[in-house]
Formats: structure tokens, sequence, C-alpha cells
């Protein structure tokens, strides 16, 4: 996919991030649209644009949010590397496979950016961090299947299409 269309995609889903999802939060919990939208495209696009925008969007999701500049660019930065380390050996046609890539990217994500914020700063004990895990995962799964759906067709074209070239 051209990283035109990339980062107005980005854009936006930063936008409704930053604004409208902080008003429905789920426990306290938001999904992280940049991350679902990350490990979407770079699973079933299998090029690096979608990483180097998120890269972008997590230097600005910093600067916007946090006190520390760059640790979800490096988080953004992890999943991606092991999404496209292990995207080979799963099947893009099955849902499952995008499942088990949103639920392992949220975690990574999620335990990734806690270890670098609590080295600075000792904000949150681990066992708080766990037992939110889990609304994380449902969060992002659900941004993730409908992600799924909408770029399946896109994606994966099958010889009895109409017009598969």
């Amino acid at each position: 996919m051209k990283i035109r269309i990339v980062a107005i995609i980005f854009t936006v889903a930063f936008l409704i991030q930053g604004t409208l999802l902080n008003n429905f939060a789920f426990f306290g919990v938001t999904p992280n649209l940049i991350l679902c939208l990350l490990i979407a495209f770079t699973f079933f696009y299998e090029d690096e644009s979608a990483i180097y925008v998120a890269l972008i969007f997590g230097v600005i999701s910093d600067i916007c949010f946090s006190n520390i500049i760059g640790v979800s660019s490096l988080g953004y930065l992890l999943v991606g590397f092991l999404i496209v380390k292990f995207s080979p050996v799963l099947n893009k046609e099955n849902i499952l496979a995008s499942i088990i890539f949103g639920t392992l990217g949220t975690l990574v994500f999620n335990i990734f950016y806690w270890g670098l914020i609590n080295v600075s700063t000792n904000q949150f004990d681990f066992t708080y961090i766990l037992k939110l895990q889990p609304l994380y995962v449902i969060c992002n799964l659900i941004i993730m299947v409908l992600i799924y759906f909408i770029l399946i067709n896109r994606v994966v074209r099958h010889r009895s299409d109409r017009y598969y070239r």
C-alpha cells in the first residue's frame, strides 16, 4: 500500500484515538488504533510503510500524551519487527492469525511500554498492568476483527475471482 494512503489512515486513527475514544473508555481502557493498524497493515500488505508511519505517530502521541518521548515508537518498532519476522508462518486468510497477532502485539507493546516507563518513573505496579491486559486485548481485538473484515477482500485474491490478474 502506498505510504500516502497509510499516512492518511493513521492520521484519522490518531485523531479519533485522541479525541473520541477517550470519551468511550471501557473500565478506563481504550483501544490503541495505531497499534491495531500497524499490526493489520504489516501483516496483510507485507511492506514496511506502516512501520515507518507508526514510528512517526508514536513520537507524536508521546509528545501529546506522555511524559517520555520515544517509548511508543520503540514499542511500535518492536511489534512491527515481530510481525514481519513471524508473518510468513501464518495464513492471511485465517482470522485466527489476525487474532493471534492482535493478542501478542497488544501484550508485547503494553508490557514493553510499562517496562520503559517504569525504569524512568515508578508509576504502576506490574500486577496492576497485568490486571488490565485482558481489557486491552479485548478492545484491540474488536478493532482488529473489524479491520480484518475490511481489508481481507482487498488483500487476498483468488484465482477464481473474476478480475484476478
